[in-house]
């Protein structure tokens, strides 16, 4: 068995390590695996290592669909780069699976298909690019979509090349959405969909009474799903999967604020199941509905108290006075002057360039889940009441408390023994 493919996959990982922060950038979802053959899957978190990993194979960097580069051994072993196709809500994901074979089988024939550009065969021990009709989902369990269309990973990059958004035609496309926020909505999960289609209840609940609301796998849940992810809007039609996280934050922000601005507008509605409560909020003309979801948890407390006219919660509760707390020292531990998060990625400043006290991979993902959940952009040490004397200050602080402990001290002993020698001093008289 030829061992190129086991050799390529443990240097491209090996050089992501090297290069690139877990928990950050990369994630092994079967880490034991990595570590025990080298072999297993990997998330791609990180725009910047997407970016070079969709370099090194050819890939288009903004467009994306079912699409993977697999290469084969005869002896079966294999590794495939493959991307998501849903952007909305989950950053978009691309991700490496392997598979090491230690069996030799050289009978194998190699497969060969025809490339949908040049027409010339291709073979999947040289690599090849493949675009499926659907999600192909790991797994011996779920049943794989279709390939209708292979590629030498040369020509797929001149095929992707028209089909890939300017950013252009992304800014375009989000000022469109954001004119027309009456056409989409914010369902279960956070994704954005299209508003007129989930007016109607009923057809919703249809497939939560059916078992298959989610199951990917259910071609009727499929349809559904893809139709609800497509609004048309000034005469276009949108691929709500397409957008980039940046625009979809943008967009998530929008939709809440409007809902915050016209409270008066908005009926809270409860839909009971089985084992759970479901809830929503409604615009009483147009019949537009959000639900409340991962993406605006944190707002969602403010939104029902405006609609229902209660009193807003405190933000200053304990709960977030912990986390600002939990923030602070975060910032006090590790000498850092400011975060900043923009377009969905969160960049430290620390006070020293070449600080030796960097936060650990926890810690990075508490600072950026502190920035998302509350919209913020940057904080820096004199927002947090931090001066640039206050580390060095705490650092200090058991230093003065132990001077001034050995000042008390000695000042006691000196007192008991002025003592001791007067009532001495009394007895010889």
């Amino acid at each position: 068995m030829s061992n190129n493919i086991i050799t390529e996959i443990q240097e491209l990982i090996q050089q992501i390590k090297k290069e690139y922060r877990e928990g950050v950038d990369y994630e092994f979802v079967t880490k034991k695996e990595w570590e025990k053959r080298g072999m297993g899957w990997m998330n791609i978190l990180s725009s910047r290592l997407k970016k070079y990993c969709r370099e090194k194979f050819n890939f288009p960097l903004s467009f994306n669909d079912y699409l993977d580069y697999q290469k084969n051994d005869k002896g079966g072993s294999w590794f495939t780069y493959r991307t998501r196709k849903d952007t909305s809500k989950y950053n978009n994901y691309d991700c490496i699976l392997s598979l090491k074979n230690d069996e030799k089988n050289t009978s194998e024939e190699a497969k060969a298909e025809n490339c949908e550009v040049c027409g010339k065969l291709i073979f999947e021990e040289n690599g090849w690019m493949r675009l499926w009709d659907g999600e192909k989902i790991t797994g011996f369990l779920n049943p794989p979509p279709n390939v209708i269309a292979y590629f030498h990973p040369e020509c797929a990059k001149k095929y992707f090349a028209n089909k890939e958004r300017t950013s252009e035609n992304n800014a375009l496309i989000k000022e469109k959405l954001l004119r027309n926020l009456d056409k989409i909505s914010i369902e279960q999960c956070g994704y954005l969909i299209n508003a007129e289609l989930v007016k109607n209840y009923e057809e919703i609940e249809w497939y939560f009474r059916k078992g298959i609301f989610g199951d990917d796998n259910n071609p009727k849940w499929k349809a559904w799903w893809d139709k609800v992810q497509r609004v048309e809007i000034e005469g276009e039609e949108i691929d709500l999967e397409q957008l980039l996280p940046e625009d979809y934050w943008e967009l998530l922000r929008a939709l809440i604020s409007e809902i915050k601005q016209n409270p008066s507008e908005w009926k809270i509605e409860e839909k009971k199941h089985t084992h759970w409560t479901e809830k929503m909020i409604r615009h009483q003309n147009s019949g537009q509905r959000h639900w409340k979801s991962l993406s605006n948890v944190k707002d969602w407390a403010e939104i029902e108290a405006l609609v229902s006219g209660s009193k807003i919660p405190d933000k200053n509760d304990k709960s977030n006075n912990f986390e600002l707390e939990n923030l602070k020292k975060i910032f006090e531990e590790h000498d850092i002057r400011k975060i900043t998060f923009e377009n969905g990625k969160l960049t430290i400043e620390y006070n020293k360039v070449n600080s030796l006290k960097k936060v650990n991979n926890q810690q990075f993902k508490e600072l950026e889940k502190y920035c998302q959940e509350r919209n913020e952009h940057e904080i820096d040490q004199q927002r947090l009441g931090i001066n640039s004397n206050n580390v060095s200050s705490e650092k200090n602080k058991d230093n003065h408390q132990l001077a001034i402990g050995l000042v008390v001290g000695a000042s006691v002993v000196l007192a008991v023994g002025i003592l001791v020698y007067l009532v001495r001093k009394k007895k010889k008289n």
